[in-house]
C-alpha cells in the first residue's frame, strides 16, 4: 500500500511538473478566473519577474494556468492589460510581457484569410508584431492579440508576391 502511494504521488507530481498550482480549466477564461484585477505597474512587476513558476505563484498566486505543448502559460488580469509569463515543462521561466486588452474577441471575427496585414494592424494597433521588427527571416509570421474578453487570437501570414504584402493565411483563437 506504501508503494502505490509513493508511485502515486510520483506520478502525479511529474503530471504537473510537482507546481504548487494546477492547469485552470480549459472552459474558463481569464476573467472568469480571475479574483484579482492588477495595476498595470504591477502587471509588468509580475511580467519582468525572474523565477521558477512556484517562485511565482508565491509572490503573485496563480490564478490562469495553461499547459501547452512544450510548457505552460501563467497569465494575469489587470484592467486594460494582461500579463504572460511562459515557462518550459520543468516550471523554468522563458519569457514574459504585458500586453493591452482593448479589443474582444468578436472584433476580430472581421478578418478573413487573404487580407493584408494593413487590415489587421488598423483593427489591432497594439497587437504583438514582433516578427515585423525582429530582423530576422526564419521566424513565424504570426500576430498575437489578447483580448478583454480572455482570449488569444493568433494571425498568420504568408508574403503574398503578386500584392507585395503579408496576406492572413490562418486564424486561431484559444483561451489566454
Amino acid at each position: 500500500m506504501l508503494l502505490f502511494t509513493v508511485l502515486l504521488l510520483l506520478c502525479s507530481c511529474a503530471k504537473n511538473g510537482g507546481f504548487d498550482v494546477k492547469p485552470s480549466p480549459e472552459n474558463k477564461t481569464l476573467p472568469g478566473l480571475a479574483a484579482t484585477v492588477y495595476t498595470d505597474e504591477q502587471l509588468a512587476d509580475i511580467a519582468r519577474f525572474e523565477g521558477t513558476l512556484n517562485e511565482l505563484n508565491k509572490k503573485f498566486p496563480v490564478e490562469c494556468l495553461r499547459e501547452l505543448e512544450d510548457g505552460y502559460r501563467a497569465s494575469y488580469l489587470g484592467k486594460n492589460s494582461v500579463a504572460v509569463i511562459y515557462f518550459d515543462e520543468k516550471g523554468n521561466k522563458l519569457s514574459g510581457s504585458k500586453f493591452k486588452t482593448l479589443k474582444l474577441k468578436s472584433d476580430f471575427d472581421a478578418l478573413t484569410e487573404g487580407q493584408a496585414i494593413d487590415d489587421v494592424q488598423k483593427l489591432a494597433p497594439d497587437g504583438n508584431y514582433l516578427f515585423l521588427y525582429s530582423g530576422r527571416n526564419d521566424l513565424p509570421k504570426i500576430s498575437s492579440h489578447y483580448t478583454a474578453d480572455g482570449y488569444l487570437i493568433s494571425i498568420e501570414y504568408e508574403y503574398d508576391k503578386a500584392d507585395n504584402c503579408l496576406k492572413i493565411v490562418k486564424i486561431t483563437q484559444e483561451l489566454i
